[in-house]
């Protein structure tokens, strides 16, 4: 079913433009989304019967709907990535509330022996979930598989990032500054996560080192050299941010928001930013007076995320799914009303983007 908001038509209180036409993913109208996409068309993400009910992870193509394998024991589970060799990245959670880091191949089958014996936990306080994958771009190719181990169940408090090294069989950490350490010898709260991986092996996501404290955004580099990604400078505000997707050139995008000193209260809307690999600033990307978030890049430059409307507390109050092209002004994919909602959560080096709209998974075309 596909759903024409309009050709051409002028954004609410924006002054931008929205092309839009929305494809329903699921023909059975359930609660879902759509949070990855690869090359060939194929979506991953999540569905659910109700509100309340448990996730599971599935793949959109050809029109349908199709369940990623669980275990027996398994209760839920979300797809968040898919990269071009058909390999989907997520986590599923046992009746025992242990949520363990899952592989699934190309038919949507669980990957078996030492790789998936690497992505369970060893310990009851250790929660692990796949976040991406990449094909290396080495001489022999080989998949790059980055994920977060979590302390609490709800992935709340400290978090580790990680990537596996397939040369032993295991994950490892992936590092911190130079100069920095692990608790307890310095810090009581360590919370690094990693968000997105590309060849050769970029990775981008963020680090906190106080409970609380603000997020820094991150770069990883051959997944092991570390980048603090620069912030704007301001004299009267608590700068903070993510990096939330990067591409094959080293790209990243993400969001900043600023802070007032002690209260920790925004002051201003949250706002999508750029990072260029070959830049040594931020690039804040145009969302007029809106609140915006920048969720993924591909590799032709092509950003998505959402703008998103606020009242006078500066909360949001709807979203609209958008795109933009390098620094230029978005294109919106759905219009920003109050009557509906979309995201922008993916899009593919072919241009296929996607994401939800009212609590669905959708494509935008």
């Amino acid at each position: 079913m596909k759903t024409w908001v309009s050709a051409l038509m002028v954004a609410a209180g924006a002054g931008l433009a929205v092309q839009a036409c929305t494809q329903s993913l699921d023909p059975s109208g359930s609660l879902g989304a759509a949070l990855g996409v690869n090359d060939s068309g194929i979506a991953v993400g999540w569905t659910t019967t109700g509100s309340n009910g448990p996730r599971r992870a599935v793949a959109y193509r050809d029109g349908k709907v199709v369940p990623l394998q669980l275990l027996p024991d398994d209760v839920a589970s979300e797809a968040l990535s898919i990269d071009d060799q058909g390999w989907s990245a997520g986590y599923a959670r046992s009746a025992a509330g242990v949520t363990r880091a899952v592989l699934w191949g190309s038919t949507g089958a669980i990957s078996a022996g030492a790789l998936q014996t690497a992505l369970t936990p060893t310990s009851p306080g250790s929660h692990l979930v796949a976040v991406a994958t990449a094909l290396s771009t080495t001489a022999q190719p080989f998949l790059l598989i980055v994920g977060n181990e979590y302390q609490n169940a709800d992935f709340s408090g400290n978090a580790r990032a990680w990537i596996y090294n397939r040369a032993i069989v295991a994950r490892v950490h992936l590092p911190f500054p130079t100069g920095s350490c692990l608790p307890p010898a310095c810090v009581p709260f360590v919370r690094s996560i990693v968000n997105d991986v590309a060849p050769p092996g970029w990775a981008a996501g963020s680090l906190q080192l106080d409970a609380g404290g603000t997020d820094r955004p991150v770069r990883w580099e051959a997944a092991a050299v570390f980048h603090y990604l620069p912030l704007p400078e301001s004299k009267t505000a608590v700068v903070a941010g993510v990096a939330t997707g990067v591409n094959a050139r080293g790209d990243c995008v993400g969001y900043i928001d600023l802070y007032e000193p002690g209260t920790m209260r925004r002051v201003q809307p949250r706002k999508a930013v750029l990072w260029p690999v070959d830049s040594s600033s931020a690039v804040v990307l145009e969302s007029g007076a809106n609140a915006s978030y920048a969720a993924a890049i591909n590799d032709t430059g092509t950003i998505v995320g959402w703008v998103a409307a606020t009242n006078s507390s500066g909360e949001e109050t709807h979203r609209a799914a958008v795109k933009w092209t390098g620094t230029e002004s978005p294109v919106f994919l759905e219009a920003l009303a109050p009557s509906s909602t979309s995201e922008a959560l993916a899009v593919s080096n072919t241009g296929k983007i996607v994401g939800t709209k009212n609590g669905r998974a959708v494509e935008f075309e």
